[in-house]
């Protein structure tokens, strides 16, 4: 299974933020900037879904979701740290 690299996912150049919140972790990532038609980045075309897990510096995280605020020019990425087992 390809886990995307967040830094690696988007433009980081357009008028959408990219913001990440992580649920339960002290971790934090730069903010991104994206043009629109970069949310199908967040598609896995391998499966045709978004993609559930993604990395942080090499670092799995599980997406919890995604949160996208239109009149705030805004995309959040809510994850939390994978356990170990899964």
């Amino acid at each position: 299974m390809h886990i995307p690299e967040y830094l690696e996912l988007f433009s980081n150049n357009g008028s959408m933020r990219v913001r990440v919140r992580f649920m339960g972790h002290q971790a934090s990532v730069a903010e991104q900037s994206m043009q629109e038609d970069e949310l199908i980045r967040l598609i896995d075309p391998a499966t045709g879904r978004l993609y559930r897990r993604m990395s942080f510096d090499e670092w799995p995280f599980e997406v919890l979701g995604y949160e996208i605020e239109l009149a705030k020019g805004r995309l959040t990425i809510k994850v939390k740290a994978l356990v170990e087992n899964e």
